[in-house]
């Protein structure tokens, strides 16, 4: 479940890195939203249990946290 994890995220962010290199732009807020997102996506999928918490992902919650504050 990590590597699924891993490149959802790889994939967005480079879906979202081409357009920002295309317009030479740095996209401050739609930026902050993925990440908002991405955190409250990991934490539904924590709730609905498709994710068994372990201790594996206390890094990954941790990194998105700090990214959304």
């Amino acid at each position: 479940m990590g590597i699924y994890i891993f490149l959802m995220a790889v994939i967005v962010e480079i879906a979202f890195a081409i357009p920002c290199i295309i317009t030479k732009s740095n996209q401050e807020k739609i930026r902050s939203i993925i990440r908002i997102v991405a955190f409250i996506g990991f934490v539904l999928l924590t709730i609905l249990e498709i994710i068994k918490w372990s201790f594996r992902y206390y890094t990954i919650a941790a990194v998105l946290l700090m990214c959304t504050v």
